[in-house]
């Protein structure tokens, strides 16, 4: 059992790190609205962008981008799960695609099982995705070399196309309760023959309900999964299962959370590994940039819970390690300052404390929670100059 010194410093760590999430949830804007002029569909097309909280005040940062279909039905729920979760996964830039008639924009084959020509169905969504939309966010905004496509039900058939026919257009593929069965399950044929060929380090993560009263969507399922096992070469990194407890529509929620925490997995960095080796910190971000294909820097939030675990356990010298690394990826922020002075008071070195402490005050906003904390750490430590 913990100790009631231990629970304390627990508390006081937990406090700190809701407060600035909490604090970032609550700045994350609204989605905008972007209208393309589009060339493939000849009339003009609306996207939704949401960004990370910290968008405006990291310059510098680069951010995956997950690109959503179904907007309206998708962005509501999703973008800020999506934020939310940021520090136990990459922040990411969430872009949502719009789609008005959906049997003819997120399928290759209408009902009836017969193919759209390539300039109609998915096909012309896809292009519509890559040619103008792709382009136009990663002229816009600081994006990192890492896409997702994410998609439910028949905007899942849509991933899985995307996945079987053009598997490098992106990194990750997000098929959830994806309607294998549309069109007699055609798609499952197309999949099949990608499997057998394709060599890539793409992830796949798909779930459907296990308690569907669609009998031909779970039969179309347990072939998916059959495929998988026997056809899908060990390059790709697969998650595909049933999910039970969940219906076609709460899977679209539930399911994209276990995705993100799948692809992202190992995201965040346990309190204890630093301690006697502060060099695992970079191997660890060493091997998730490996694994994701782009060099990943870690969450400032990540940073500022491990660093204030660090002092409070005693552990300096991982504390001083870390801080450092802090300050390099994020210049000119308030809260590794005010963390160090803390350091520096914990160590009784109330002059080094009170030098980082002014240039917390420095880079803090002007009447910010951020600043008021500084400013009672300050009065501690000049009663102990």
């Amino acid at each position: 059992m913990l100790s009631v010194k231990k629970w304390q410093m627990l508390k006081t760590l937990l406090v700190i790190v809701f407060l600035f999430i909490t604090q970032n949830i609550q700045a994350s804007p609204s989605p905008s609205i972007t209208k393309i002029k589009s060339k493939v569909y000849g009339v003009k097309r609306e996207i939704l962008v949401s960004l990370p909280a910290n968008y405006q005040q990291d310059k510098d940062k680069i951010y995956p981008v997950i690109y959503l279909t179904d907007a309206n039905m998708q962005m509501p729920h999703a973008a800020p799960m999506i934020h939310y979760l940021a520090g136990g996964i990459s922040e990411l830039i969430v872009v949502g695609i719009q789609t008005f008639d959906r049997h003819n924009e997120l399928s290759p084959y209408h009902q009836d099982g017969t193919v759209f020509s390539k300039t109609e169905g998915a096909e012309k969504l896809l292009a519509f995705i890559e040619t103008e939309v792709k382009p136009l966010i990663n002229q816009t905004y600081r994006t990192a070399p890492f896409e997702i496509l994410s998609g439910h039900s028949l905007g899942g058939l849509f991933t899985m196309f995307t996945f079987a026919r053009h598997p490098e257009k992106f990194d990750a593929y997000f098929a959830l309760s994806p309607t294998l069965a549309w069109a007699d399950g055609k798609l499952l044929d197309e999949i099949e023959q990608s499997l057998e060929g394709m060599a890539n380090n793409r992830i796949l993560v798909v779930y459907s309900e296990k308690e569907t009263p669609f009998v031909k969507q779970y039969a179309a399922f347990e072939k998916f999964l059959a495929l998988l096992k026997t056809k899908a070469p060990s390059s790709i990194d697969i998650n595909a299962r049933f999910i039970s407890g969940e219906d076609h529509m709460t899977i679209a929620h539930l399911g994209l959370y276990h995705a993100l925490r799948y692809t992202f997995r190992g995201w965040w960095l346990s309190s204890n590994t630093m301690v006697g080796a502060p060099e695992r910190f970079d191997a660890h971000y060493a091997r998730l940039s490996k694994r994701l294909g782009y060099s990943i820097r870690p969450e400032f939030n990540e940073l500022w819970g491990l660093t204030a675990y660090l002092i409070r356990e005693q552990h300096y010298a991982e504390a001083h390690y870390l801080i450092k690394k802090w300050q390099g990826y994020y210049p000119n922020r308030s809260a590794p300052f005010y963390e160090l002075a803390q350091l520096y008071l914990a160590q009784d070195k109330p002059v080094e404390a009170n030098r980082s402490i002014l240039q917390a005050i420095e880079n803090a906003k002007p009447n910010s929670r951020q600043q008021r904390r500084n400013q009672d750490l300050q009065a501690k430590i000049r009663a102990k100059l």
